[in-house]
């Protein structure tokens, strides 16, 4: 799978349907005088009236922690690499326990692509959620831990062009399980997020529960009992 194709065939094929794609930056919550419910937000200053709202903004969606009620969302940090090898790579995908010469343990996993590419992650970092998304900062010395490794591992990744360094934050609750369905505070607000390393591989069930969720009071395709966001 590859991640930004992936998600703007979802967006092609839902603004075919008559959704509307709008950027800018979520201020805050409109709710209700009592703020018993939500009505909508604010974006970039200008109030959005919705009958309903999700939340699904990653390890970002902890900034709605207080108004909604929603346990701790946290973020894991991890790096990424994107390798051009000379020769094409089966698609077979690794999952590798790794010990380096230092007796550290990293995880790398190795994911071949349909374009010949090759993405390989494993590589963790301890750095702060930062509020804005657009200050993700890349070590690019943990990168080439991970251009070294996959030489080690492969022949054929070795001498491979890397073509991207990259850093992302996957939001997770203490549990480890992902928070789908109605906020605990808040009449109208929404959860959908905390899937962890899984966000792609669960995007469209959770998105199919969200839509019974909202359309019919309840979804159907999954019990989504265990992952609602009141749980203790």
């Amino acid at each position: 799978m590859h991640p930004q194709q992936f998600t703007a065939a979802l967006l092609d094929a839902a603004t075919a349907a008559g959704a509307v794609l709008r950027h800018g930056r979520v201020d805050g919550l409109l709710t209700s005088a009592d703020g018993s419910s939500v009505r909508g937000v604010s974006v970039d200053g200008q109030p959005l009236p919705a009958d309903a709202v999700v939340i699904a903004m990653g390890p970002w969606s902890d900034a709605f922690r207080e108004p909604l009620g929603l346990p701790p969302i946290g973020g894991l940090k991890g790096y990424s690499i994107i390798l051009e090898p000379r020769d094409r790579i089966p698609a077979q995908a690794l999952f590798v326990d790794y010990e380096c010469a230092d007796g550290t343990r990293p995880s790398p996993e190795i994911v071949p692509r349909p374009d010949g590419r090759v993405w390989l992650c494993g590589m963790p970092g301890n750095d702060a959620l930062p509020a804005d998304p657009a200050r993700v900062s890349v070590d690019q010395a943990a990168c080439r831990e991970l251009a070294r490794i996959a030489a080690r591992l492969s022949p054929a990744l070795e001498g491979a062009r890397v073509i991207a360094t990259q850093a992302c934050y996957r939001p997770i609750c203490a549990d480890a399980m992902p928070l789908i369905g109605r906020a605990p505070r808040g009449d109208g607000a929404f959860v959908a997020t905390a899937h962890n390393c899984w966000g792609m591989l669960n995007a469209p069930g959770t998105g199919l529960a969200m839509s019974e969720l909202l359309l019919d009071g309840a979804a159907a395709c999954v019990d989504l009992t265990p992952l609602d966001p009141a749980r203790g």
